[in-house]
């Protein structure tokens, strides 16, 4: 017998994954599923297993499609969100102008909208995570790449052309490394975990770290991890790669504090898990960088939903375009 409706789902569409979370009527977490998107069998199957996701996200919940009033979709950008289409992201390949949002409703029969998943994982953290006490919050996701998210007064910002938060794509040294949207020098090329894992492998290379170089030839190619886990057990230079890239996130954050003058920021995604090995060194180019009165009362904080926070984000965004629309009708 299924729970009492209607219930709610994000679902979080990453490169590498499907997160699906169902949520009940007061919000809380009623049930969920997670499987392997397999992109390189195109948008079409995709959607599909985002379909087959839904579906076993509600089981879980001990509820049916019947139960199910709208469902949130979170992707990589670059996204259109108002006609809920995926445009040509990087990591899918194959989804040119794709209209998930159609394609969803049509199969599902109920609302569904779409959104950035830097954005979706920044109204998650807000309301349900690290940024709970953060009218004015910045959320950056530190990963393979960097992205954002800018609540102003709770709310997201968008930008004029949905295209806000790219804080990756801040150049911080114009004859730094390539990053991979074909510049140089973004926060992306110098602090991400693609780019510490490049460093710390040339170092490596180089006869630098005997321990870092034993951990690439094991299970090639180094990742941030494996940087992650050498400066654990001592390694002078996966310590150094790993300071230089909080520095790089310190310089960042010190631009964004200027111009938003944020409560907190929270630092997510994959490399946030390295703690204060990288937060420490960024809060230190902060406090050395920043003018005193846009740093007075400034938090800076690891995320603590994890690969929760992008789903939670979705569910917050439907109540949220919900309201709107009812607002829209009085």
């Amino acid at each position: 017998m299924s729970r009492r409706g209607p219930h709610t789902a994000g679902v979080d569409l990453g490169a590498t994954k499907i997160f699906t979370l169902v949520a009940l009527p007061d919000g809380r977490e009623a049930g969920s599923d997670r499987r392997p998107t397999l992109a390189d069998q195109g948008p079409q199957a995709v959607l599909s297993r985002i379909v087959d996701s839904v579906r076993a996200a509600l089981a879980a919940a001990g509820a049916t499609k019947a139960d199910l009033a709208a469902v949130g979709v979170v992707a990589p950008g670059p996204i259109d969100h108002e006609r809920g289409v995926v445009r040509n992201p990087p990591n899918l390949p194959g989804w040119e102008a794709v209209p998930v949002v159609q394609i969803l409703k049509d199969a599902l029969g109920v609302r569904v909208i779409l959104e950035n998943d830097a954005d979706a994982a920044a109204l998650g953290e807000h309301a349900f995570g690290a940024g709970r006490d953060f009218r004015n919050m910045i959320f950056i996701t530190v990963s393979s790449g960097i992205g954002g998210g800018i609540l102003v007064d709770g709310h997201l910002y968008r930008g004029a052309a949905g295209a806000a938060g790219e804080v990756g794509h801040m150049v911080l040294d114009e004859n730094g490394p390539t990053c991979g949207c074909g510049q140089r020098g973004c926060l992306e090329a110098l602090a991400s975990g693609t780019a510490i894992a490049a460093r710390a492998a040339a170092l490596a290379a180089e006869g630098e770290s005997p321990l870092l170089a034993r951990l690439a030839r094991e299970s090639p190619p180094l990742t941030a991890e494996d940087v992650q886990r050498a400066a654990l057990e001592g390694d002078a230079v996966a310590l150094r790669v790993i300071k230089e890239a909080g520095h790089y996130l310190g310089l960042g954050l010190v631009n964004l504090v200027h111009v938003f003058n944020p409560h907190g920021i929270v630092i997510g995604g994959g490399v946030s898990r390295m703690g204060d090995l990288i937060l420490e060194p960024a809060r230190e180019v902060v406090r050395q960088r920043c003018f005193p009165l846009s740093q007075e009362g400034l938090s800076i904080v690891a995320g603590v939903l994890g690969d929760r926070a992008g789903a939670l984000g979705a569910i917050v965004a439907l109540g949220e375009t919900r309201d709107s629309e009812g607002a829209g009708r009085s």
